[in-house]
């Protein structure tokens, strides 16, 4: 009796066994085909890995420029205002400059006869540049 269950089962056994190899063989492309995929899907994994690393490195160097060209943009903008104060006041000079040389332009009798009338009774002290003064503005 012993040896009839130990023959029974082995045999279960080897059914069990033929049926996990059956079904195993019968799925056996499809297995084939997921262990192909999930090696593609890993070597794509560490490709994306390595380039997102590099990009990171590339936008901490871009992110390091945008700034330094920023500090350079404000240094730039001060340097600009400073220019067109600069402008400004040559350009106000200029006006100035303009209504001074009309106002010597147009003749006045009056300011004649008081320079003839001044040559007259007394010497006006001609001075030369060696003994004027100059100021810069």
């Amino acid at each position: 009796m012993d040896i009839i269950i130990g023959i029974l089962f082995l045999a279960i056994g080897i059914g069990i066994g033929y049926a996990f190899f059956y079904f195993r063989y019968g799925d056996r492309e499809l297995v084939n085909d997921l262990r192909q995929n999930t090696t593609q899907l890993q070597l794509e994994m560490d490709t994306i890995s390595m380039d997102t690393k590099e990009f990171e490195q590339q936008n901490r160097i871009l992110k390091e420029k945008m700034w330094e060209l920023l500090m350079k943009n404000e240094d730039l903008t001060k340097i600009s205002s400073e220019l067109y104060r600069y402008y400004y006041r040559i350009k106000e000079s200029h006006a100035k400059a303009l209504e001074l040389v009309d106002l010597l332009q147009s003749f006045d009798k009056e300011f004649d006869e008081k320079i003839k009338g001044n040559s007259d009774t007394r010497q006006i002290p001609i001075q030369t540049i060696h003994n004027v003064d100059i100021k810069r503005f």
